[in-house]
Order: C-alpha cells, then structure tokens, then sequence
C-alpha cells in the first residue's frame, strides 16, 4: 500500500513562521537587557531577483505586451483608412501580428510566473503540481497571474473587435464600436498590472505613480507598436502598392508617435522626480544608472523618429507632385523604423531590469553629508566636530545580529560627561523604517550599548549621532557604514 505523500508548506508560511520565531527570539533577549525592541518590519523575499531567465523572461512580457497594445491600437485607428484610400491593399500583416504579440503576451505571462515561483521555492520549473499553488502566494505572483487572466481577455476581445471591424465602411456598426470599447479597457487593465505588481505601487501619491506608469507604458506600446505595423504593412505590401500604402499609414503614424513621444518623456520624467530622492542617485545606484541607459537608448529612438517626421513623411506627402519620390523615401523609411524598433526594443529590456532593482530609497534625502564611511568589519573611528572628538565603535558589525555601539566623546582633550548622545540607523539600500537608540553613559565621557539590533540586514547604512553636550547646542555626525553578514 502506498500511502500519501504530504504537500510542501507554502512560500509564505515558510517566511511567516521564520520571521515569527526570529521575533520571539529577538523579544526575549531585548527584554533580559531591559530594552525595547525597534519597531521594524523583517524585509521578506520577494520574486524580483535579476537572474538572466528571469530578465528574459520580464522583457518578453513586457515587449509582448506593449506590442499587442500599440498594435491593436494601430490596427483599429492608425492604418483602417487604408484599405478605402489604396485599391487591393490589405490590413491582414497587421492583424496577424497583433494576434501573434497577444498570444506571445499570454505564454510569456504564465511562463514567467512559473520561472519566478520555481526560483524562489527551490523547485523545478517543470513541477507544476507544486508550483500552481504557490504561485498566488505573494503579491506578485498575484498580480502577474492576474496579468495572464486579463491578457487572456484581451486575446478574445481584440479578436472580436478585429473581426468585426470593416475598414471598407467610413462609419462603424454599433457591435463594431462595442467591441472596440471592450477590447481597450482590457487593453488598460492590462497596462495597469505592472505597476500595481512592481514600483509604482510603493510610491506616494499612490494613485498619481500608477497613472504615470500607465501612462509611460501606453505611449511606449503606441510607438513599439506602430512601428512594428508600419513594417509589416511596408514588408506585406506589393512593390507597386508599397509607396502608396506608406503615404497613408506613415502620416498618420507620425503624429500619434510625436504625441506618444511627448506623452513617454513627461510621464518618465515625472516618475523619476518622484522615485530618486537625490540627483547623485542618478549616477551613483543601479536604478538611476539603468535609468541613464534607457534614456540613452530612447534619445537615440527619438533622434531617428525625428527625422522620419521632419524628413520623410513630407516627402511621402509630396509623393502625388513628385513620384519619384515614393521609393528612395521608402528605402530610407525602412532602415530608420528598423532602428528605432531596434532601440526601443533595447530600452524595454532596460525597463525591465529596472523593475528588478530597488529603487533608491528616500532615506538618501535625508540623511545629509556623511562625515565618513566604515566598514565592512569592526569599527573605530576617530572623529572630529569643531573642539568635539568623537571615538566611535562598532563591533562585530555584522548583519543580523547583536552589535556594540559606543562614543567617547572629549571637547578640547577633555571628557565630555551628562550629554545626551542618540543613535539612529537608517538603510540606505531600500526604504525601511529607522531605528533610534539612546547610548547610556557607562563611565565618564563613554557611552554605549552593548546589544543592539540595529542592522537587521546586509548593507549599507546610515549612523547618525546626535549628540547634545551638557548647556551646549546638538551636533550630528553622519557615518555610512557597510554591514555585512
């Protein structure tokens, strides 16, 4: 007889009940020192690691999606007046590849939910049985399989809009219109699920950071789109119809990709407002120098996207004075959608690394001028204020554990006793509550505690000490220290 083999604890019960214990744990010895423990949250696991199949992964969804957006967009109002305006044309290309981005958006969602699940449970990615139950198991992997659920949705009803549509007929049916609308608000809900699975949703406003996430991510989806159906238009297209189809869709592209241009930079450079605490950030964490190279990436895009509007679309509306024209202007068309697709292609994958970084947190705004940096390992720093010399100590100085803090603290050479000396920590590589400790006087001018649990985490930190001499004004004194494990 075979008897059952018990189901795996979930993810998240598993970190439940490590953090519980860890608390316990930490309660206990706090309260036989006569302390009280800081109120912080344990960070936990999260399914966001930058390992390259997950990175691959996140940019196929993210291009897929936009893809099918921009493309359905495309198809149902950029290119219709094509098949009235040019005899035996055809929208078929287009409806095509929206169809294949909408099912490459779909696999991709749910194959990206099953790598993520799998790395983080230790599993296989092919242990399904396992993997489905725990995928709903956190707030992302909540949100991605919600993603697939919408996509799904926006498959079907990009394909009854599509079908319905008659781009021979001036003035949509009513069923017609219909269906459009329901395949544009799966079309928005769609957009909406990354943002509220990833950075936007963290930030305050909360409602204003996922509009501008929504926002960047529909105006990138009508420029990678239209591009992508300009091209397969101009490759489907006959040699003898190919310039006229140009004359058509190319125009009418251009100004919806000069807005959605406009649209992307704003919303971009709203939401970098919001998200980097300080200019430095910019340049001096991995957000902010991913966040250069995709606007390198899309300045370059924009550049190319500049000359097809300044250039060649008069040059294709003049085609009916000038025939000869159509084709030289159509070659160069080619080469320069070729590169913009190129670009932003590469700017989408960009993006997606940035949704594996943490952004930089905005502890770094307020922590000033550091005075000095220390670490990683025991530390005793020398410091000095105006007349004041600080002696600062830490030891062992390693994460997740009980660390000694001490000052001596001297004015002039000499010791500097009653003054009240504060310790607060701040981490400096994600946004977390800080932690503020008095350091009690242990002989004259010494101060210290012994066991404090300060850096619950690997990292850089911020070690501000306030000190207030006794009839004399408060002084800090910044230190960033790197804790490790």
């Amino acid at each position: 007889m075979s008897s059952a083999t018990p189901s795996p604890p979930s993810l998240g019960f598993l970190l439940k009940r490590a953090q519980h214990a860890f608390r316990t744990r930490l309660d206990d010895a706090l309260r036989s020192l006569g302390l009280t423990a800081p109120q912080f949250a344990v960070p936990s696991l999260s399914e966001t690691a930058a390992t390259p199949s997950l990175l691959i992964a996140r940019w196929i969804v993210l291009l897929s999606l936009l893809s099918a957006v921009g493309l359905l967009i495309f198809r149902l109002a950029i290119a219709r007046p094509l098949l009235r305006r040019v005899p035996e044309s055809s929208l078929r290309a287009a409806s095509v590849a929206l169809a294949v981005a909408c099912g490459v958006a779909l696999v991709s969602t749910l194959v990206y939910v099953d790598l993520a699940t799998a790395e983080f449970a230790q599993l296989s990615a092919f242990d399904l049985g396992k993997l489905v139950p725990l995928m709903r198991a956190s707030a992302f992997g909540r949100g991605y399989v919600d993603l697939a659920i919408i996509e799904a949705l926006l498959c079907v009803a990009a394909a009854i809009a599509v079908r319905l549509d008659d781009p021979r007929r001036e003035l949509r049916s009513v069923a017609a219109l219909m269906a459009i609308t329901g395949a544009l608000a799966a079309a928005a809900a769609a957009l909406l699920v990354p943002g509220l699975a990833g950075h936007a949703g963290q930030y305050t406003p909360r409602g204003v950071s996922l509009g501008l996430d929504w926002l960047h991510l529909l105006t990138a989806g009508l420029w990678i789109g239209g591009l992508i159906g300009v091209t397969v238009i101009a490759f489907a297209a006959s040699s003898t119809r190919r310039v006229a189809c140009m004359v058509v869709v190319v125009p009418r592209f251009s100004r919806v990709a000069f807005l959605s241009v406009l649209g992307l930079i704003a919303s971009g450079t709203i939401a970098a407002i919001i998200r980097l605490p300080t200019l430095h950030s910019l340049w001096q964490t991995g957000y902010g120098q991913a966040l250069i190279v995709k606007i390198g990436l899309l300045l370059l895009a924009l550049l190319l996207a500049a000359v097809n509007l300044l250039r060649t679309k008069p040059r294709l509306e003049a085609v009916e004075r000038r025939p000869g024209l159509g084709e030289p202007t159509t070659r160069v068309l080619r080469r320069l959608v070729g590169g913009e697709v190129f670009l932003v292609v590469g700017a989408i994958f960009v993006a997606g690394i940035m949704s594996s970084l943490a952004p930089p947190p905005k502890s770094l705004a307020e922590i000033g001028t550091a005075t000095a940096k220390v670490g990683p390992g025991p530390v005793a720093k020398t410091i000095k204020h105006g007349p004041y010399e600080l002696h600062v100590g830490v030891a062992p100085n390693r994460a997740a554990r009980f660390n000694a803090f001490s000052v001596k603290l001297t004015k002039n050479g000499k010791p500097v006793s009653n003054a009240d000396v504060q310790a607060k920590f701040t981490q400096l590589d994600m946004d977390m509550p800080q932690q503020t400790y008095k350091l009690k006087e242990r002989r004259p001018s010494f101060y210290s505690q012994p066991n404090l649990p300060s850096l619950v985490m690997v990292g850089d930190w911020g070690l501000d000490f306030t000190i207030s001499p006794p009839g004399e004004a408060p002084f800090d004194v910044l230190l960033i220290d790197k804790a490790r494990g």
